[in-house]
């Protein structure tokens, strides 16, 4: 699922959807297993030979054991519009989810602990 959006600046919103992924996909309660990183795409970009325009185009990562599982890419348009481009990675998700159960085996985590199985 990839998905693509012309949104105002302010109704960008990376953080909901990675929530509404945690609860979709069943990360709830994973504690250090997995995180969001955010960074710059590139600080500024040259037009011409002369000028140099700052850009805040941003790309947003959900890893889960050390395995892209959905990102977040906002390019900034004119007029202070985010070009929002999203999604989720079927085969990430496969893959950490396996990688989640083989690191929580032992543990009382409701989905991935030793008493539930996927």
């Amino acid at each position: 699922m990839i998905k693509q959006e012309r949104l105002q600046l302010e109704d960008s919103n990376p953080s909901e959807f990675f929530y509404e992924v945690i609860k979709k996909y069943g990360f709830e309660g994973i504690g250090p297993y997995g995180e969001n990183r955010c960074r710059s795409v590139c600080k500024e970009i040259c037009t011409d030979d002369k000028y140099l325009h700052p850009v805040d185009d941003f790309i947003h990562e959900m890893l889960i054991q050390d395995v892209l599982v959905a990102f977040y890419y906002e390019r900034r348009t004119s007029w202070n519009f985010i070009e929002a481009t999203y999604g989720v990675i079927p085969e990430g998700l496969k893959l950490a989810k396996k990688r989640l159960r083989a690191a929580l085996k032992d543990s009382d985590h409701p989905v991935y602990g030793r008493k539930n199985k996927l």
